[in-house]
């Protein structure tokens, strides 16, 4: 999905929300953008909606109904869109969740209680799965995560230009072969961004690891189909599927110069193999640093501390003693050694000068939520005589 859509796919979804389609609305809180409870919502703030899917079974729930005592928030995003997010997060498969999820329009949805606590971290999370899920209240921020760049040309007054488009990881490709030789020759003609390969044989692929390291391939799912079925799957075979999933692309001025997207990220050096990163809105920053101060100030914690001495975990923890004994802000990747993403540590940091309110945005932000506080008994009072 290109970012220019993305509002309005989640105005849409919130819509579907409201009237409730295939959630139940359980509440509503609003919360100022210092973190504290709010009557309305003001400028800065947001809202936090509760919300369940209307066919819920209490006895197949996507979270543990058994309270545990929090001592710290993770940070994750969705690497998806937001109806999908909310989707996966309410299926009752494995009890993997999280309690707050933060659209890029800065609302925020409750999923359950979050004194309740649901997996959220992984099998090999440093400090252990369950440990650290049950110690932590987890917050997703939807967004699509890293981006492969792919080289396009565009034409700017009658010359070739190559700009770089922008691919989620939905881009896809499926290679459909019967046999090892035709295997081999259908990879060469493969796309520099290769994410899946489906294998079509009776018999199972001897080098299908070596193939896999040999084109850098992500995933390759084995497809295996009986003699009566080959005959609709010969059409395919040695076909290579293309689907792109393209969410920006760069823009070139009257000069023919190349400007990057203003939705995309890009990290001084790469992080765990990728460099660009879809960007997140600020209103989406602010909301999620919202939270955190509501959390922070409005929820019974393990330790004492103030908001303002709470530690950032930027990196990966040293071992599983120092993540057990940790009281603060972590994110996904400071318990993953690999494979995980979210979130690099350059935009951790970033997060963190929002939360500190060391951004132009932040500053401007909270010029205008003082004069609106400064104000608003005299808006009630003239309310109040209409």
């Amino acid at each position: 999905m290109r970012a220019e859509n993305i509002k309005a796919y989640e105005d849409s979804f919130y819509a579907e929300i409201i009237a409730e389609k295939d959630y139940k609305v359980v509440g509503q809180e609003y919360i100022s953008r210092t973190g504290s409870k709010d009557t309305k919502k003001t400028f800065g703030g947001s809202v936090i909606t509760d919300i369940v899917p209307s066919d819920l079974d209490s006895k197949q729930l996507y979270y543990h109904k058994e309270v545990s005592g929090k001592r710290s928030i993770c940070l994750h995003y969705t690497a998806g869109y937001i109806k999908g997010d909310v989707k996966d997060l309410t299926h009752p498969k494995d009890s993997g969740s999280v309690a707050y999820v933060v659209d890029r329009s800065g609302r925020i949805y409750r999923l359950f209680d979050d004194s309740y606590w649901a997996f959220h971290l992984g099998h090999d999370a440093i400090g252990g799965n369950e440990e650290m899920s049950k110690s932590s209240i987890a917050i997703e921020v939807s967004n699509i995560g890293y981006l492969s760049p792919h080289v396009i040309t565009k034409k700017v007054n009658g010359k070739d230009v190559k700009i770089n488009e922008y691919l989620t990881a939905y881009t896809k490709s499926e290679v459909y072969v019967s046999n090892d030789s035709d295997f081999e020759a259908a990879l060469k003609k493969y796309p520099g961004y290769k994410k899946r390969v489906e294998y079509v044989k009776d018999e199972s692929l001897s080098t299908i690891n070596g193939l896999k390291e040999k084109y850098a391939i992500k995933k390759i799912v084995k497809k295996v189909i009986s003699s009566s079925d080959a005959a609709k799957w010969s059409n395919k075979v040695g076909v290579v599927k293309v689907y792109n999933d393209i969410y920006a692309e760069d823009d070139v001025d009257e000069n023919g110069c190349v400007i990057q997207s203003g939705e995309v990220t890009t990290l001084s050096t790469k992080y765990r193999g990728y460099i660009h990163y879809a960007k997140m809105p600020l209103v989406q920053v602010e909301a999620l640093c919202s939270l955190i101060k509501y959390l922070q100030g409005n929820k019974k914690w393990t330790h004492s501390m103030k908001a303002d001495q709470w530690p950032w975990q930027i990196g990966l923890f040293k071992n599983k003693s120092d993540a057990e004994n940790f009281n603060g802000i972590f994110c996904h990747t400071s318990v993953r050694k690999s494979s995980k993403l979210d979130f690099p540590d350059e935009i951790m940091k970033t997060i963190k000068m929002v939360y500190d309110g060391e951004s132009l945005y932040s500053f401007i932000v909270g010029i205008i939520s003082s004069l609106e506080n400064m104000f608003a008994p005299i808006i009630n009072l003239f309310e109040s005589k209409k």
